[in-house]
Protein backbone atom coordinates (compact mmCIF):
# COMPACT_ATOMS: atom_id res chain seq x y z
CA UNK A 1 0.00 0.00 0.00
CA UNK A 2 1.81 3.05 -1.30
CA UNK A 3 -1.03 5.57 -1.21
CA UNK A 4 -1.53 7.17 2.20
CA UNK A 5 -3.12 10.61 2.10
CA UNK A 6 -3.32 12.85 5.17
CA UNK A 7 -5.75 15.73 5.48
CA UNK A 8 -6.48 18.16 8.29
CA UNK A 9 -10.09 18.25 9.41
CA UNK A 10 -12.05 20.64 11.58
CA UNK A 11 -14.58 18.82 13.74
CA UNK A 12 -17.36 21.37 13.98
CA UNK A 13 -19.45 18.93 16.02
CA UNK A 14 -16.78 19.08 18.75
CA UNK A 15 -16.08 22.80 19.13
CA UNK A 16 -13.92 22.95 15.97
CA UNK A 17 -11.21 20.62 17.24
CA UNK A 18 -8.49 19.99 14.68
CA UNK A 19 -7.70 16.42 13.71
CA UNK A 20 -5.65 14.59 11.11
CA UNK A 21 -7.44 12.05 8.94
CA UNK A 22 -5.28 9.34 7.34
CA UNK A 23 -6.69 7.73 4.20
CA UNK A 24 -5.13 4.41 3.22
CA UNK A 25 -5.90 3.66 -0.43
CA UNK A 26 -5.59 0.20 -1.99
CA UNK A 27 -2.71 -0.70 -4.27
CA UNK A 28 -3.62 0.28 -7.83
CA UNK A 29 -6.22 2.81 -6.71
CA UNK A 30 -5.04 5.45 -9.18
CA UNK A 31 -4.61 2.90 -11.98
CA UNK A 32 -7.94 1.03 -11.75
CA UNK A 33 -10.11 4.09 -12.13
CA UNK A 34 -13.40 2.24 -12.46
CA UNK A 35 -13.08 0.12 -9.35
CA UNK A 36 -14.90 1.12 -6.16
CA UNK A 37 -13.97 -0.08 -2.67
CA UNK A 38 -15.46 -0.81 0.75
CA UNK A 39 -14.49 1.63 3.52
CA UNK A 40 -13.42 0.94 7.09
CA UNK A 41 -13.34 3.87 9.54
CA UNK A 42 -10.82 3.31 12.34
CA UNK A 43 -10.09 5.19 15.55
CA UNK A 44 -6.60 6.07 16.88
CA UNK A 45 -5.53 6.66 13.29
CA UNK A 46 -2.02 7.76 14.24
CA UNK A 47 -1.26 4.23 15.49
CA UNK A 48 -2.32 2.40 12.34
CA UNK A 49 1.19 2.71 10.89
CA UNK A 50 3.24 4.72 13.39
CA UNK A 51 4.17 3.09 16.73
CA UNK A 52 1.98 4.01 19.69
CA UNK A 53 3.67 6.04 22.42
CA UNK A 54 1.88 3.74 24.88
CA UNK A 55 3.05 0.37 23.56
CA UNK A 56 5.80 1.05 21.02
CA UNK A 57 3.89 -0.94 18.38
CA UNK A 58 1.53 -0.06 15.53
CA UNK A 59 -1.32 -1.90 13.81
CA UNK A 60 0.92 -2.18 10.71
CA UNK A 61 -2.18 -2.00 8.52
CA UNK A 62 -0.53 -0.68 5.36
CA UNK A 63 1.67 -3.74 4.89
CA UNK A 64 -1.10 -6.08 6.02
CA UNK A 65 -3.63 -4.73 3.53
CA UNK A 66 -1.07 -4.77 0.69
CA UNK A 67 -0.21 -8.39 1.46
CA UNK A 68 -3.84 -9.50 1.61
CA UNK A 69 -4.54 -7.74 -1.68
CA UNK A 70 -1.45 -9.20 -3.35
CA UNK A 71 -2.50 -12.68 -2.20
CA UNK A 72 -6.00 -11.97 -3.62
CA UNK A 73 -7.60 -12.59 -0.24
CA UNK A 74 -9.24 -9.17 -0.60
CA UNK A 75 -9.82 -6.94 -3.62
CA UNK A 76 -8.70 -3.92 -1.63
CA UNK A 77 -10.39 -1.64 0.89
CA UNK A 78 -10.07 2.00 1.86
CA UNK A 79 -9.22 2.56 5.52
CA UNK A 80 -9.93 5.98 7.00
CA UNK A 81 -7.94 6.51 10.20
CA UNK A 82 -9.14 9.25 12.52
CA UNK A 83 -6.36 10.48 14.79
CA UNK A 84 -7.13 10.72 18.49
CA UNK A 85 -6.09 13.50 20.85
CA UNK A 86 -4.87 12.42 24.32
CA UNK A 87 -6.82 15.27 25.92
CA UNK A 88 -10.12 14.17 24.38
CA UNK A 89 -9.69 10.49 23.53
CA UNK A 90 -11.72 8.95 26.36
CA UNK A 91 -14.57 11.51 26.21
CA UNK A 92 -14.85 11.16 22.41
CA UNK A 93 -14.84 7.36 22.61
CA UNK A 94 -17.27 7.16 25.57
CA UNK A 95 -21.06 7.47 25.51
CA UNK A 96 -21.59 6.81 29.22
CA UNK A 97 -19.15 6.20 32.07
CA UNK A 98 -19.24 4.02 35.17
CA UNK A 99 -18.53 5.48 38.62
CA UNK A 100 -15.30 3.50 38.93
CA UNK A 101 -14.08 4.66 35.53
CA UNK A 102 -15.08 8.27 36.24
CA UNK A 103 -12.94 8.27 39.38
CA UNK A 104 -10.01 6.82 37.43
CA UNK A 105 -10.35 9.37 34.62
CA UNK A 106 -10.59 12.33 36.99
CA UNK A 107 -7.58 11.16 38.99
CA UNK A 108 -5.57 11.02 35.77
CA UNK A 109 -6.85 14.35 34.43
CA UNK A 110 -6.48 16.65 37.43
CA UNK A 111 -10.11 16.09 38.48
CA UNK A 112 -11.36 17.96 35.41
CA UNK A 113 -15.00 17.75 34.40
CA UNK A 114 -15.76 14.70 32.27
CA UNK A 115 -18.54 14.79 29.66
CA UNK A 116 -19.12 11.80 27.35
CA UNK A 117 -18.91 12.93 23.71
CA UNK A 118 -19.29 9.75 21.68
CA UNK A 119 -22.62 10.91 20.27
CA UNK A 120 -20.97 14.06 18.87
CA UNK A 121 -17.92 12.14 17.63
CA UNK A 122 -20.27 9.73 15.85
CA UNK A 123 -22.20 12.61 14.34
CA UNK A 124 -18.92 13.94 12.92
CA UNK A 125 -18.11 10.60 11.30
CA UNK A 126 -21.58 10.05 9.84
CA UNK A 127 -22.62 13.60 8.89
CA UNK A 128 -19.29 15.20 7.97
CA UNK A 129 -16.44 12.76 7.39
CA UNK A 130 -18.28 9.99 5.55
CA UNK A 131 -19.88 12.37 3.01
CA UNK A 132 -16.44 13.88 2.37
CA UNK A 133 -14.88 10.46 1.80
CA UNK A 134 -17.75 9.28 -0.42
CA UNK A 135 -17.52 12.47 -2.50
CA UNK A 136 -13.76 12.48 -2.97
CA UNK A 137 -12.94 8.77 -3.22
CA UNK A 138 -14.37 5.80 -5.11
CA UNK A 139 -16.28 4.11 -2.33
CA UNK A 140 -18.98 1.48 -2.25
CA UNK A 141 -21.87 3.23 -0.56
CA UNK A 142 -23.86 0.27 0.75
CA UNK A 143 -23.96 -0.23 4.53
CA UNK A 144 -22.49 -3.73 4.22
CA UNK A 145 -19.44 -2.10 2.61
CA UNK A 146 -19.06 0.48 5.38
CA UNK A 147 -17.34 -0.53 8.62
CA UNK A 148 -16.13 0.95 11.89
CA UNK A 149 -13.40 -0.48 14.11
CA UNK A 150 -11.05 0.28 16.97
CA UNK A 151 -9.44 -1.02 20.13
CA UNK A 152 -9.95 -0.52 23.86
CA UNK A 153 -12.17 2.58 24.22
CA UNK A 154 -12.14 2.58 20.42
CA UNK A 155 -13.73 -0.87 20.62
CA UNK A 156 -16.41 0.51 22.92
CA UNK A 157 -17.28 3.36 20.58
CA UNK A 158 -17.31 1.03 17.58
CA UNK A 159 -19.96 -1.13 19.24
CA UNK A 160 -21.89 1.95 20.34
CA UNK A 161 -21.85 3.70 16.95
CA UNK A 162 -22.42 0.41 15.14
CA UNK A 163 -25.62 -0.02 17.14
CA UNK A 164 -27.07 3.50 16.90
CA UNK A 165 -26.01 3.86 13.25
CA UNK A 166 -26.71 0.30 12.15
CA UNK A 167 -28.23 1.73 8.97
CA UNK A 168 -24.79 3.19 8.13
CA UNK A 169 -22.28 0.61 9.43
CA UNK A 170 -22.68 -2.96 8.28
CA UNK A 171 -19.32 -4.08 9.72
CA UNK A 172 -18.24 -3.58 13.34
CA UNK A 173 -14.80 -4.45 14.70
CA UNK A 174 -14.19 -4.21 18.45
CA UNK A 175 -10.67 -5.19 19.54
CA UNK A 176 -10.19 -5.63 23.31
CA UNK A 177 -13.08 -3.33 24.27
CA UNK A 178 -12.66 -1.57 27.64
CA UNK A 179 -16.06 -2.69 28.93
CA UNK A 180 -15.26 -1.56 32.47
CA UNK A 181 -15.43 2.07 31.27
CA UNK A 182 -19.07 1.85 30.14
CA UNK A 183 -20.11 -1.03 32.40
CA UNK A 184 -23.70 -2.29 32.19
CA UNK A 185 -24.90 0.18 29.55
CA UNK A 186 -23.21 -1.65 26.69
CA UNK A 187 -24.77 -4.99 27.73
CA UNK A 188 -28.23 -3.46 28.01
CA UNK A 189 -27.82 -1.53 24.76
CA UNK A 190 -26.80 -4.59 22.75
CA UNK A 191 -29.49 -6.73 24.38
CA UNK A 192 -32.16 -4.25 23.31
CA UNK A 193 -30.80 -3.78 19.78
CA UNK A 194 -32.25 -5.64 16.81
CA UNK A 195 -29.37 -5.66 14.34
CA UNK A 196 -29.92 -5.96 10.63
CA UNK A 197 -29.27 -9.64 9.90
CA UNK A 198 -26.58 -8.75 7.36
CA UNK A 199 -24.49 -6.91 9.99
CA UNK A 200 -21.06 -8.39 10.63
CA UNK A 201 -19.85 -8.00 14.22
CA UNK A 202 -16.32 -8.99 15.23
CA UNK A 203 -15.08 -8.69 18.81
CA UNK A 204 -12.16 -10.17 20.67
CA UNK A 205 -10.26 -10.16 23.94
CA UNK A 206 -6.82 -11.14 25.18
CA UNK A 207 -6.31 -13.52 28.07
CA UNK A 208 -3.68 -11.29 29.64
CA UNK A 209 -5.28 -7.87 29.16
CA UNK A 210 -5.04 -7.09 32.89
CA UNK A 211 -4.53 -8.82 36.25
CA UNK A 212 -7.33 -11.34 36.79
CA UNK A 213 -8.42 -10.87 33.17
CA UNK A 214 -10.23 -14.20 33.23
CA UNK A 215 -12.58 -12.92 35.94
CA UNK A 216 -13.13 -9.50 34.39
CA UNK A 217 -12.22 -8.88 30.75
CA UNK A 218 -12.87 -12.42 29.49
CA UNK A 219 -16.07 -12.73 31.52
CA UNK A 220 -17.43 -9.50 30.03
CA UNK A 221 -16.38 -10.49 26.51
CA UNK A 222 -18.18 -13.83 26.85
CA UNK A 223 -21.27 -12.01 28.07
CA UNK A 224 -21.24 -9.84 24.94
CA UNK A 225 -20.77 -12.97 22.81
CA UNK A 226 -23.78 -14.58 24.46
CA UNK A 227 -25.91 -11.49 23.83
CA UNK A 228 -24.93 -11.39 20.16
CA UNK A 229 -25.50 -15.14 19.77
CA UNK A 230 -29.06 -14.54 20.95
CA UNK A 231 -29.57 -12.26 17.93
CA UNK A 232 -29.48 -15.32 15.65
CA UNK A 233 -26.38 -14.05 13.84
CA UNK A 234 -24.59 -16.95 12.15
CA UNK A 235 -20.82 -17.51 11.94
CA UNK A 236 -20.62 -15.28 8.88
CA UNK A 237 -22.09 -12.38 10.85
CA UNK A 238 -20.73 -12.83 14.39
CA UNK A 239 -17.13 -13.70 15.19
CA UNK A 240 -15.71 -13.83 18.73
CA UNK A 241 -12.02 -14.49 19.38
CA UNK A 242 -10.15 -15.08 22.65
CA UNK A 243 -6.40 -14.67 22.25
CA UNK A 244 -5.26 -16.29 25.48
CA UNK A 245 -1.64 -15.06 25.37
CA UNK A 246 -2.47 -11.49 24.34
CA UNK A 247 -2.00 -8.35 26.39
CA UNK A 248 -3.67 -4.96 25.84
CA UNK A 249 -1.40 -3.64 23.11
CA UNK A 250 -1.17 -2.84 19.40
CA UNK A 251 1.21 -5.78 19.00
CA UNK A 252 -1.67 -8.22 19.44
CA UNK A 253 -4.27 -6.09 17.66
CA UNK A 254 -1.84 -6.11 14.75
CA UNK A 255 -1.70 -9.92 14.85
CA UNK A 256 -5.52 -10.31 14.91
CA UNK A 257 -6.28 -7.61 12.33
CA UNK A 258 -5.67 -9.79 9.22
CA UNK A 259 -8.18 -12.40 10.40
CA UNK A 260 -10.77 -9.70 10.97
CA UNK A 261 -10.21 -8.26 7.48
CA UNK A 262 -10.39 -11.70 5.82
CA UNK A 263 -13.60 -12.50 7.70
CA UNK A 264 -15.28 -9.15 7.08
CA UNK A 265 -14.00 -8.25 3.59
CA UNK A 266 -12.39 -11.35 2.16
CA UNK A 267 -13.16 -13.04 -1.14
CA UNK A 268 -15.29 -16.09 -0.53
Amino acid sequence: MKNIEIIDFTIKELSNRQRKIRIFLPDGYYQNLRQRYPVLYMHDGQNLVDPSSYSGYSWDIARTLSRLQEEKIIDGIIVVGIDSDPDYRIPEYTHVISKKALKFVKNNNNNSTFLPEAHLYGKFIVDTLKPYIDTNYRTKLERINTGIAGSSCGGNVSLYLGSIYNDVFGVIGAFSPAYWIVKEDIFERLTAKDFDKQTKIYHDMGGKEAPFALLTYIRNAKKIASILDSKQLDDNHHKFVIDWKATHTELFWQSRFPEFIKWAYGNK
